[in-house]
């Protein structure tokens, strides 16, 4: 028997304890709720793992298109993200799965009858790295975004409360555009004496 046939018949074993894999890193309450929780709008991150889990091993076993295998690992590593998990573990799931398969299969397919061929096996492993590449560029890609947004609040943030303590102009850009730069103290600057010398000219007039 091929091994694509007896990965087809171990979905519904494969993806649960799959499913089970990418949860190890949430606590037990959380588990229960993601796994027992039905309810999407309830439980939108327990359905997002639910089903993308399921597609994921589908696209897997079936054409393993790259495209569309990032476009499915997409909702899960946007959440994985979020949490701020080391790649380490945020991805574990995806190599995890080579012993997750081997174990509902069986010993390696050897007591099914013809045996599942050492090279059957190679095809599915090759799979399953490239699949774990594709998902670090996304992870990596992901990180980069939260960064750059949790970047730009604080930024903002800075710039709000410079403009409160008047140190910059209020219609002045956070951008880093000359429009926000420091504003000078009063009485400090050209306006105090005209010609960006302060009283000099004044007191040189008089002599």
């Amino acid at each position: 028997m091929s091994l694509h046939v007896l990965l087809s018949e171990e979905k519904p074993t494969v993806v649960a304890r799959w499913l089970d894999l990418l949860l190890e890193d949430y606590p037990p309450e959380t588990v229960r709720f993601l796994k027992g929780q039905r309810d999407q709008f309830a439980n939108p991150v327990g359905s997002v793992f639910r089903q993308a889990i399921a597609d994921l091993y589908e696209e897997l076993i079936g054409e393993g298109d790259p495209g569309r295998a990032v476009a499915l690992l997409d909702p899960i590593l946007r959440i994985r993200a979020v949490q701020d998990l080391p790649a380490s573990r945020a991805l574990a799931f995806l190599p995890g799965l080579k012993q997750v398969v081997r174990e509902a299969v069986g010993s390696n397919g050897r007591s099914v009858q013809p045996p599942v061929r050492p090279e059957e096996w190679r095809e599915l492993d090759d799979r399953i790295d490239q699949l774990t590449l594709l998902a670090f560029d996304v992870y990596l890609g992901c990180r980069e975004k939260i960064h750059e947004i949790r970047f730009t609040e604080l930024r903002n943030r800075t710039h709000l409360l410079l403009e409160r303590a008047g140190l910059v102009a209020a219609d002045a850009s956070p951008g880093g555009t000359p429009g926000g730069a420091l504003s000078p103290p009063v009485g400090v600057g050209p306006q105090a004496g005209q010609d960006g010398r302060g009283g000099r000219r004044a007191e040189e007039g008089e002599g």
